[in-house]
C-alpha cells in the first residue's frame, strides 16, 4: 500500500516514469464514479426533450434547436445515437464519454501550458469536481460544451506555441463545434483572444497569419449560425435589457458556490438552481474563504507565486473570467436566472490554474493539500451521487404507474403539455391519446392549442404564445369537459407543484369533477397524478 501511495504522489512531478499508470488510474477513476448509480434517477424535462427533439427528422431537428435556443450538433449527434441507445442509461452514455475524455483532454491541456505535473493535479481534480460529475451524468449537451471547450483551449495553446498545420486545423474544428453546440459559443472564440497573445511563439510568423485565418472562419461561422436561425430562434430568449451591475457582481460572486459544491448545494439552497436569489453575506463569507484560501496558497510559497504570475497563469486567469462574466452578462441582460450549466465552461481553466498551484508547491505541502482537496471534491461528489433534486420530477415512476394501470380509451391529460408529450414519448410502454394545456404565470387562466393539434415542440410556437390562446377559468372549464368526453377514464398529470394546491390546480380538478369521480392519486416528487372515472 505505502508503495502505491508513493507512486501516486510521484506521478504528479513531471519527470516521473509512473505518470502514465497515475493518469489511467485518474481516468478509470474518473470514468467510474460518473457511472455509479447512473440510473439511479429517472430522466428529467431537459434529458426527455433532448431525446424527443433527436429523434426527430434531421431537417426537423435543426429547426426544433433553433426554435428552443440551441444550436443543432448534439441534437444531431443524438439523432444518431438516440436511435440505437435505450433506457435512462443509453441517453446518458454520451455524456459520460464526454466527461471522461475531459479528464483525459484537461492532462494535455495543463501539460501543454506548464507540465505533465499540472496536467496530472489537473485532471486529478477534473476527475472529481462535483459540477464536471453532475453534468456528465446528464443526457444533455453541457458535457459535450465543456469537452470541446477544453479541446479548444488545448488545440490553441498547442498552435500558439508550436504551430502545425494539425493543431490549427483542430483549433477551428473544435471552436466552430463549440458555435454549433451553445449559443453563447463566440465568447469561448473572443477569450481565446488574449490567451493566444500571452502564451504564443513570436519568433513564428506564420502563427499570426495562421491565428487571423482562424478568427475569420470562426467568425463566418457564428455568422452563419446567427443568420441561418435568425427566423427561428426562440425569441423570449433574445430580448435583451441593460444588465444591472450588481446582479453581475452577485453572480460572479456565487461562482464560488456552484464550483464548490455543484449543482446539488445551489438547487438545495435555491429552487430551480439559480444562483441569484442567494443571501448576500452567505455568497460573500464563501467567496471570501475561497479567496483567502488562494492568497494563502500564493504567499505560502516562492515557487508558487513564480508559477501564478508567469503569463501562462495569466492567460489561463484571463480566459476563465471571460468564460465566466460573458454568460452573466448575456442572461442576467436576458432576465434569466443563472445556473451552473451557463458558465461550466470556465472550471476546466481553474482546474488547471490550481494543478498548476499544487504542482509548484514544495512536494510534501503539494502532496498533503492536494490530497487534502481531491478528498473534499470526492466527498463531495459522493454526496451528490445521492443527492435527489426532487423539483425536477419522477417522470419514470409515473409513466410506469400509468402504464401498469392503464384500461381500454384511457386519456393522458398533462398541464403543462410539453413535459408530459416528452416523457410519454420516452417512457410509455405503449402510445395512448394525450393533450393538455400550459398554465399562465401567475393566474388561473390557461393556454390551449387548437383543438386535436398534438404538442410539437417549440418550432410550432409552443411555450413562446404563438399558435395558443388564452383560456379565462370558465373557458378553460368548459375545454377541459370538451377535451375529456368520448373516454372512459382520464389521468390528469400535474407538473406545476408536488402538492396540488395551486389554484390551477383546484380548477382542473373542479372542472372534471362535475361529471367525474375521482378514484385514486399518486404524490410524485414535483408531479401530481390524478385517475378519473365517468360517475
Amino acid at each position: 500500500m505505502s508503495t502505491f501511495v508513493y507512486k501516486l504522489k510521484s506521478g504528479f512531478r513531471s519527470k516521473m516514469t509512473s505518470a502514465p499508470f497515475v493518469l489511467a488510474f485518474i481516468l478509470a477513476a474518473g470514468a467510474l464514479i460518473r457511472i455509479a448509480w447512473l440510473d439511479g434517477r429517472g430522466l428529467w424535462y431537459d434529458e426527455l426533450y433532448t431525446v424527443w427533439a433527436s429523434k426527430l427528422g434531421i431537417r426537423s431537428v435543426i429547426s426544433e434547436a433553433a426554435a428552443s435556443g440551441h444550436p443543432p450538433l448534439y441534437y444531431l449527434l443524438g439523432h444518431f445515437w438516440f436511435a440505437v441507445a435505450s433506457g435512462d442509461v443509453g441517453v446518458r452514455m454520451l455524456s459520460w464519454a464526454a466527461g471522461v475524455a475531459t479528464i483525459g483532454i484537461v492532462y494535455l491541456a495543463g501539460k501543454e501550458l506548464f507540465d505533465s505535473g499540472t496536467g496530472m493535479w489537473a485532471a486529478a481534480l477534473a476527475a472529481f469536481s462535483p459540477v464536471l460529475v453532475w453534468y456528465s451524468r446528464q443526457g444533455t449537451s453541457y458535457s459535450w460544451l465543456v469537452f470541446l471547450s477544453v479541446a479548444f483551449l488545448w488545440l490553441l495553446v498547442r498552435s500558439a506555441k508550436r504551430g502545425g498545420l494539425f493543431s490549427w486545423c483542430g483549433y477551428m474544428l473544435t471552436g466552430a463545434a463549440v458555435c454549433l453546440t451553445y449559443y453563447l459559443g463566440p465568447i469561448l472564440i473572443v477569450a481565446g483572444w488574449p490567451l493566444y497573445w500571452l502564451v504564443r511563439e513570436r519568433s513564428s510568423k506564420r502563427g499570426g497569419r495562421w491565428w487571423l485565418t482562424g478568427q475569420a472562419g470562426l467568425i463566418a461561422v457564428a455568422l452563419a449560425i446567427s443568420l441561418t436561425g435568425r427566423a427561428k430562434l426562440a425569441r423570449h430568449w433574445l430580448v435583451f435589457s441593460w444588465p444591472h451591475p450588481d446582479l453581475i457582481v452577485k453572480g460572479l460572486l456565487q461562482v464560488t458556490v456552484v464550483f464548490t459544491g455543484g449543482d446539488w448545494m445551489v438547487n438545495d439552497l435555491n429552487y430551480g438552481g439559480s444562483v441569484l436569489s442567494l443571501p448576500g453575506p452567505v455568497v460573500f463569507l464563501m467567496a471570501s474563504a475561497a479567496a483567502a484560501a488562494a492568497l494563502a496558497i500564493v504567499f505560502y510559497s516562492r515557487h508558487v507565486r513564480h508559477r501564478l504570475i508567469g503569463k501562462e497563469a495569466a492567460a489561463l486567469a484571463i480566459l476563465a473570467f471571460l468564460l465566466l462574466i460573458g454568460p452573466i452578462i448575456a442572461d442576467v441582460a436576458m432576465g434569466r436566472p443563472l445556473a451552473a450549466r451557463f458558465y461550466l465552461w470556465a472550471a476546466p481553466p481553474l482546474l488547471v490554474l490550481a494543478g498548476a498551484a499544487l504542482d509548484a508547491a514544495r512536494r510534501r505541502s503539494a502532496a498533503l493539500a492536494g490530497m487534502t482537496l481531491l478528498a473534499v471534491l470526492l466527498g463531495l461528489t459522493a454526496i451528490e451521487l445521492k443527492f435527489d433534486d426532487n423539483r425536477v420530477g419522477n417522470w419514470r415512476a409515473l409513466m410506469a404507474t400509468v402504464s401498469h394501470n392503464r384500461g381500454q380509451n384511457d386519456l393522458l391529460y398533462c398541464f403543462p403539455l410539453h413535459e408530459c408529450a416528452v416523457a410519454a414519448s420516452f417512457y410509455l410502454s405503449k402510445p395512448m391519446p394525450l393533450t393538455g394545456g400550459f398554465p399562465a404565470t401567475d393566474t388561473d387562466s390557461i393556454f390551449f392549442a387548437a383543438k386535436g393539434v398534438p404538442w410539437d415542440g417549440y418550432r410550432s410556437g409552443y411555450f413562446t404564445g404563438s399558435g395558443l390562446q388564452l383560456f379565462s377559468t370558465s373557458q378553460a372549464n368548459k375545454r377541459i369537459n370538451e377535451d375529456v368526453s368520448g373516454f372512459n377514464r382520464v389521468w390528469l398529470v400535474d407538473s406545476d407543484n408536488s402538492d396540488g394546491s395551486s389554484p390551477a390546480t383546484a380548477e382542473r380538478l373542479q372542472a372534471l369533477e362535475i361529471n367525474w369521480r375521482l378514484v385514486d392519486k399518486w404524490d410524485f416528487p414535483g408531479d401530481m397524478l390524478f385517475l378519473f372515472v365517468r360517475k
